[in-house]
């Protein structure tokens, strides 16, 4: 689910969307199968749904970070290329 709905971001959603919502959009639609996975093998919706909150947050503010590290981590590519040339 995260790899399909990142890649689909990065090619539809042109500029409008940077490194850290792409990123953010990943984490929770991580978040998302593994909290569906989870009551499927329960067989309870009720546990799923409450650990909903707290894996939701946690995985907004995961997604910040590693955007935000995966934006610098882009810039400095982009200037090493540069050097190269």
């Amino acid at each position: 689910m995260s790899f399909i709905g990142m890649a689909l971001l990065h090619e539809f959603a042109d500029r409008n969307i940077s490194t850290i919502g792409i990123s953010v959009a990943g984490a929770v639609l991580h978040n998302i199968g593994q909290l569906t996975v989870l009551a499927i093998v329960t067989g309870r919706l009720t546990i799923a749904v409450s650990y909903a909150p707290l894996i939701l947050v946690s995985g907004i503010a995961t997604g910040i970070f590693v955007g935000v590290t995966a934006r610098y981590f882009i810039r400095g590519l982009s200037m090493t290329a540069l050097r190269g040339r």
